[in-house]
Order: C-alpha cells, then sequence, then structure tokens
C-alpha cells in the first residue's frame, strides 16, 4: 500500500480530479494481485472502446478489453478523427450509456482501467463491438478474455466493414447484398456508410449550372 501512495505521490500536482482518479485506479490494482469486479452506471462514453464507469462516488475510466475502435480524437497524431470513429462510438452508447455493467479489471493503460465489460443481458460489450465490425481485436488488452471465444468471429462478422468498404470502393449494391448475405436493401443501407471522400464524388458527379 505504501507503494501505492508513492507512486501517487510521483505525479505532483496536477489537475485534483486526474490526480483522484489515479490514486483510486492505483490503490485498486494494488490491493489485488488478480482480477476484481465491481458493478456500476455508464455515465460517460469517450469513444468506442473507453467509457466512465461509476464505482461508488467514484468515476473510473475503463478501456474495454480485446478491441480496438476509431479513435475519436486523434488520427495517426496528426488530430481528427479515423474513420467511423462517430458510429463505434454511438454505438457503444446505444448499449451502454445510462445503464449499470459489470467491469471485471485485467490491467491497465495510461490511467484508465482495463477491463471486461460486461452488459445487462450478459454479453461482452467488446465482443458485441468485434462482431458488429466497428473495432478490431487489440492482442495488448486481450488477458482474461479467453483464446477459444474470439473462434466464432469470421469475415462475415465484420459485414459493418465489409459493406462499407465495398461501396466505397464502387462495388454496386446488388453484389454487396449477396456478399454479405442480405435479402433486403432497407436492411444493407445500415451496414453501408459511406465516407467524405465517396460522398465528395458524389457530389463533384453533379452538373455544373449555368446561372446568366
Amino acid at each position: 500500500m505504501a507503494d501505492a501512495w508513492a507512486e501517487c505521490a510521483a505525479y505532483g500536482s496536477g489537475d485534483e480530479e486526474e490526480m483522484k482518479h489515479t490514486i483510486l485506479l492505483t490503490l485498486l490494482l494494488a490491493f489485488t494481485a488478480s482480477a476484481f469486479e465491481f458493478t456500476g452506471k455508464v455515465v460517460g462514453v469517450y469513444d468506442g472502446d473507453t467509457i466512465t464507469v461509476l464505482r461508488g462516488k467514484e468515476r473510473v475510466r475503463v478501456r474495454i478489453s480485446a478491441v480496438d475502435c476509431p479513435e475519436v480524437r486523434a488520427y495517426f497524431g496528426k488530430g481528427g478523427q479515423q474513420p467511423y470513429s462517430r458510429q463505434a462510438t454511438q454505438f457503444t452508447e446505444k448499449l451502454v450509456d445510462g445503464k449499470r455493467v459489470k467491469v471485471k479489471a485485467v490491467g491497465n493503460s495510461r490511467n484508465r482501467l482495463v477491463g471486461i465489460v460486461m452488459l445487462p443481458d450478459g454479453r461482452r460489450l467488446g465482443y458485441e463491438l468485434l462482431a458488429a465490425g466497428y473495432g478490431w481485436l487489440d492482442p495488448q488488452t486481450t488477458k482474461g478474455q479467453g483464446k477459444r471465444k474470439f473462434s466464432k468471429l469470421t469475415f462475415h462478422s465484420l459485414r459493418h466493414s465489409m459493406n462499407s468498404l465495398l461501396a466505397n470502393n464502387g462495388v454496386d449494391e446488388a453484389t454487396r447484398m449477396t456478399l454479405v448475405g442480405h435479402k433486403s436493401t432497407s436492411i444493407n443501407k445500415g451496414y453501408t456508410h459511406l465516407d467524405l471522400p465517396a460522398l465528395k464524388s458524389a457530389i463533384a458527379k453533379l452538373p455544373e449550372l449555368e446561372i446568366a
């Protein structure tokens, strides 16, 4: 415990809230060598793979294990957003925002607790993000997940990404529907997300208006 306090003191006189969060996270990890669990309400969604959960009165930032989603505030260190970061964030918001989840801690990363996040119905949030195509498998945070669980993932699990990439590269809808196994165009549209260059390209095809 003394080591935990010493580590926290090393941060100096930084932001008080950040200091409190660091102290809490360090102590939680110092008190146990094995994983621990807690249940709390999700009070914030930073992006597709990072949420904030209340543990008692403390706000704990949780990095969802096993999955890495597009970043909302960084794009290879150049600022901006990675493609589909907004959709990944909205997907996570829809599943957990304002709801109570169970978190099984398996480590920490950059002042964030890395944990397996269980939805109210028993599903794992990391698996749902992977299956929906809103993230990719992150080997750095798969501890405690169990490798056999991922054997069920197939290329079809990435149908959002597959459909969108094909659409953005000019593949017609009939072909895309055949590849992903959709029989309805209305369903297929829900799995198609056009990126900005594709939208600009479509607008560029409009004829120019001559104004007298």
